[in-house]
Parts: C-alpha cells; structure tokens; sequence
C-alpha cells in the first residue's frame, strides 16, 4: 500500500532452493538445499556453496533445518539417513546416526524431533539416546613435529578432559602417514578412578 515491496532480483538462473524445508535463516545468513547441494545466501545477496564436506548426502531428503543457537549449530534433518550438522562457528560440519526424522523444532531452546514412528524425542545434555549410550569418535590429522628442532619422536601423549562417568576409551594409533592402525589400547575409568562413596569401606563407615 506504501510502495515498499521492492522489485525482485534474480540472484542466480543455475541455483535455487530444491527442497523448502532446507531453508533457515542463521547468524551467517539463508542456507538452502539446491539441486547442487547445501548453499548459502548472505545479508549482501552472496552465494557461496558451504556443503561440499557433506555432498556425498546430497540424494537425502532434508525434513527439517532447525538453528540450535546454544551450540552454534544448524541441523537438517532427513528422512531417509543422518542429520546434517553445521557448526557455523568452527565452519565445520559433521553427522548425526540414529537420526531420521519427519520434523524438528527448537522450543524455549529444547531440541525436538520426530522420527518416523513417530515417536518424538527431546534432546537432553547427557550421552544417552532412549537408553542406549551414545559413542563419540574423534579423528585427529597428521601430526608432524619436524619443525620441533628436528625431533619426530612421541614417547608419552597426555589425554585431557572433564570426567563425566565410567566409560570405556578406545585409542587407535597410526605412524609414518599409513592409515593402517599400529596400536590400539582399551582404558577402563573404573581402573583408575575411585568412585566410592566416602567413608563406605569396612570397618569405618560400615
């Protein structure tokens, strides 16, 4: 009524959105799924394709595109594989199994979804999917240290993180930039952190 709906701009004639329930809108601007993959649109009308780390799940049928702001993190959801996550912070992307859903929504900053049987689930901060335990698995690169003076050798590594329960770490080692793994050490927490409760042993506290 005012005059102020502008004119519509072609952006792009070779990308557009294939599937509506890709669109969101994040901090970074409008992701979309298009026949070429996941694209994104910035606030200056940019296009740049940001899912090339994920193109091998370009045949996914995307449900549901959710901003998870907590976690600085975009998810879509499909129906048929693995949710999609973007860390649009860290500019990496990774993959959640178990995952198929028809639609995911966030409520007062709860993470839902639906899966197929239809059963809906609501995200919790622990690791545990429905009662069976969720396993993480972390890849490092490379790790050269030629530059160290010349040194290349590793005697010891030193693991660092937050207990948060008895839990079993698997580590895998590889040398001399060869995939096949050379050594592989199970550590149980239970071997080396007491959790008993204080004063439970005999005879005091009995």
């Amino acid at each position: 009524e005012q005059d102020t709906f502008i004119e519509p701009e072609l952006i792009s004639s070779e990308i557009g959105c294939t599937n509506t329930n890709s669109v969101v809108l994040t901090p970074l601007g409008i992701f979309f799924k298009s026949n070429k993959g996941i694209y994104l649109l910035s606030a200056s009308l940019q296009l740049s394709y940001v899912g090339a780390a994920v193109e091998d799940f370009n045949s996914l049928a995307i449900t549901s595109a959710v901003v998870v702001a907590d976690k600085n993190q975009v998810r879509f959801t499909t129906s048929d594989g693995k949710c999609l996550v973007f860390n649009y912070i860290q500019q990496k992307w990774t993959t959640f199994s178990n995952h198929k859903a028809l639609s995911a929504v966030l409520v007062d900053n709860t993470y839902y979804y639906l899966r197929p049987d239809n059963k809906l689930y609501k995200e919790s901060k622990d690791f545990n999917d429905n009662g069976t335990n969720i396993k993480l698995k972390l890849e490092s690169g490379w790790m050269s240290f030629a530059g160290v003076q010349g040194f290349q050798r590793v005697y010891k590594m030193l693991l660092l993180g937050g207990f948060k329960s008895n839990h079993k770490l698997k580590i895998k080692v590889c040398y001399d930039y060869i995939d096949a793994v050379t050594e592989e050490v199970i550590i149980d927490t239970k071997d080396f952190i007491n959790s008993s409760t204080y004063g439970s042993e005999s005879p005091y506290g009995s």
